[in-house]
């Protein structure tokens, strides 16, 4: 079979396009990535292709309907929450599958835009990298924290701006006011709490489009606990590194025992994780799903330590595949770090054990795979 893939504008999504289309052609397909940045590269969509696969709607629309008008299906990728694509499942392709890495987001897509085939899958390790495994005592980084971040007080400003009814701006605030003393729900269940609480009845689609122009407060909420839990480590002094930008005004004066490394693409994180003995992570808003960051940490040979989703504990058991903290209790982090640190039989353990896994269920082979089992159960194509 032949395959369709893009690339654009963001750095992260193209790994994930190279990555499929590389497994796809180990199996044997056929695969041609467009570079929608390049007009050059466009002529390409004349060709015979038996399924387009996107990432976050990027190349989910041609602008001439060239997916209807020659019947081809298009998979859909999401890495983001799908309150930030209503615009693709308002009216999406006629042949659409859409792969979410939350099983919340599954709901959502299926109960407000009625995508009946939306499907969970979790995000995938990469396998085009180098692995080098390290031993614990000769790497130089102890705790590593890859993810950018973004002023909180220029986030809480854009939320007061932008609504102009006061009714709508308490609601909004109530909300976020929720997610930062309850961050285990997920922004919708805690919409539809202060909904409930203010006595206010709105239809799914004013429920969606809420959410929709709420994005800012799912960002604020990420920003705000990424800072918390890095302070929290930062705190005891071991060194830390930090990969993203923002960070440099994050501290009015940077502790000395934190290293900010701004400006490192996606895949160059990985030999980072390699010289770290933990990684920290902090999830997107994600309440059950998974994220790329802890698989890579494990395919890395580092420890992963995050908090945690309904769909992370079910899969990777905790203190024997992964290691988990609680948002709702940052003072105990550090003793996990240290615990972690002092143990290096038990951290080796967690990260053989939790690399076994991810390479046995969760790298790009088998969201190759999974991509192509949908492709056949709901439209038949690649049925023999």
């Amino acid at each position: 079979m032949n395959f369709l893939l893009f690339h654009g504008k963001m750095e992260s999504l193209n790994h994930f396009s190279t990555e499929l289309s590389e497994q796809l052609r180990l199996m044997g397909h056929g695969t041609y990535i467009v570079d929608l940045c390049d007009p050059s590269s466009q002529g390409s969509f004349e060709g015979a292709f038996d399924a387009a696969i996107c990432y976050d709607c990027i190349g989910t629309f041609t602008g001439e309907d060239i997916y209807d008008s020659k019947g081809i299906p298009v998979v859909n990728i999401l890495m983001d929450h799908p309150m930030s694509f209503d615009y693709c499942m308002k009216s999406p392709p006629a042949k659409y599958i859409q792969l979410s890495p939350d099983e919340d987001h599954v709901k959502y897509a299926r109960r407000f835009f009625g995508i009946n085939n939306a499907f969970f899958t979790p995000h995938m390790a990469s396998l085009t990298a180098p692995f080098i495994k390290r031993p614990l005592e000769e790497r130089p980084i102890s705790v590593l924290f890859p993810g950018s971040m973004e002023s909180c007080n220029a986030i809480y400003r854009r939320i007061n701006e932008k609504w102009q009814s006061e009714a709508s701006r308490l609601l909004v605030l109530e909300l976020l006011e929720y997610l930062l003393d309850n961050p285990q729900v997920s922004i919708e269940r805690a919409l539809e709490k202060c909904l409930a609480d203010s006595g206010m009845e709105l239809t799914d689609e004013s429920i969606a489009l809420l959410l929709k122009q709420s994005k800012a407060v799912d960002v604020f909420v990420r920003m705000y606990f990424r800072g918390m839990v890095l302070n929290q480590v930062v705190q005891t002094g071991l060194p830390v590194t930090v990969i993203g930008i923002g960070w440099e005004s994050f501290w009015k004066k940077k502790p000395s025992n934190v290293t900010i490394i701004p400006g490192v693409s996606f895949s160059e994180v990985f030999s980072y994780m390699e010289d770290a003995r933990i990684t920290l992570n902090v999830m997107p808003w994600f309440k059950a799903g998974s994220h790329d960051r802890i698989f890579n940490t494990l395919m890395h040979y580092s420890c992963p330590l995050t908090d945690p989703s309904s769909w992370l504990l079910k899969n990777l058991e905790p203190d024997k595949e992964c290691v988990y903290y609680s948002l709702e209790k940052p003072e105990e982090l550090p003793g996990i770090v240290f615990k972690l640190l002092n143990d290096p039989i038990w951290q080796q353990s967690i990260v053989e054990k939790g690399r076994d896994k991810v390479m046995h269920s969760f790298t790009s082979r088998q969201i190759a795979e999974t991509v192509l089992r949908y492709l056949a159960e709901c439209y038949g194509v690649g049925e023999k």
